[in-house]
C-alpha cells in the first residue's frame, strides 16, 4: 500500500528547489511517478512528502541550440521516440525510448524520470553517456552542469543534492562521421526490463576508426562508460 502523503505543486523551478531543500530527505521529486510509484509498492521509497513537477513550463519541450539539443526533464519517453530533431541529431536515443515499457508507459515516464531514478537497467542512460549528453541543474545554490557519466554513482543514487533539481537534458551536436546504436536483452518480447544493454558510438575519420564510446546498462550497480 502507498502511505499518506502531502501532495505539493510548485509552480516554478525556484519553488520545487526551496520544497526540496527544506523537506530533504522526506520529499521527492514527482514526474511521471512510472518508477516512482512502484518503488512505494516494493518498499523501496520512504519519502512522506510529492513534489509535482507538471505545472512547471521550463521542464517541458524540445529544442535545438548551438550547443546541441535541449529535452526538458518532464518530456516523456513518447515524445523523446516521436521527436524529428531526436531521429535527427541521435536517432538510437528514439531507439532507447522506444524500447522502455509499453505505449501507455512511455505516454507517461520522462526522460528526467529515468535518469534521476539511477535504475540500472534504464534504457536511456547508456545512450546519453555515449553520446557524451550532460545535464543542467539548479537549485537553491545555484545552477550547475554535469555530464551524465558523473551524475549517476550507483544503484538509485546519483550527484543530485537536496535543493537541486534536474531541468534539462543536453545531447551535444555529434561528431561528423559518427553513429550511434542500442540494443538491449531482456527475458521476453514485449514489455520487459532489460537483463544486458549496450550503447555505442563510432567515429570515423578517413575510413578509420577514430574514436569509440561504448556503454553497458543492466550489468552493474551503476551504469558505467568506456571510451576508447
Amino acid at each position: 500500500m502507498i502511505p499518506d502523503l502531502a501532495f505539493h505543486r510548485p509552480a516554478t523551478i525556484g519553488e520545487a528547489c526551496a520544497l526540496s531543500r527544506t523537506l530533504g530527505p522526506a520529499a521527492a521529486f514527482l514526474a511521471g511517478g512510472t518508477e516512482l510509484l512502484p518503488d512505494f509498492h516494493r518498499g523501496r521509497e520512504s519519502a512522506r512528502h510529492l513534489i509535482a513537477l507538471n505545472r512547471i513550463a521550463e521542464l517541458h519541450g524540445i529544442t535545438e541550440g548551438d550547443d546541441g539539443l535541449h529535452i526538458g526533464a518532464l518530456v516523456t519517453l513518447a515524445e523523446v521516440a516521436a521527436s524529428p530533431q531526436v531521429q535527427s541529431i541521435l536517432p538510437a536515443l528514439a531507439t532507447a525510448a522506444l524500447a522502455v515499457g509499453s505505449a501507455q508507459v512511455r505516454s507517461v515516464a520522462t526522460i528526467g524520470g529515468n535518469v534521476c531514478r539511477a535504475v540500472s537497467c534504464a534504457d536511456l542512460p547508456p545512450v546519453l553517456i555515449a553520446a557524451e549528453g550532460w545535464l543542467r541543474l539548479i537549485g537553491t545554490n545555484g545552477e550547475r552542469t554535469l555530464p551524465l557519466e558523473h551524475f549517476l554513482l550507483g544503484a538509485r543514487k546519483t550527484a543530485l543534492e537536496w535543493g537541486e533539481m534536474l531541468v534539462e537534458v543536453v545531447v551535444p551536436h555529434q561528431p561528423r562521421g559518427s553513429g550511434a546504436e542500442y540494443e538491449r536483452f531482456a527475458r521476453r518480447r514485449g514489455s520487459s526490463l532489460a537483463v544486458a544493454a549496450v550503447a555505442a558510438r563510432v567515429t570515423l575519420t578517413r575510413d578509420r576508426i577514430g574514436g569509440a564510446r561504448i556503454t553497458l546498462g543492466a550489468v552493474a550497480t551503476a551504469v558505467p562508460a568506456v571510451a576508447l
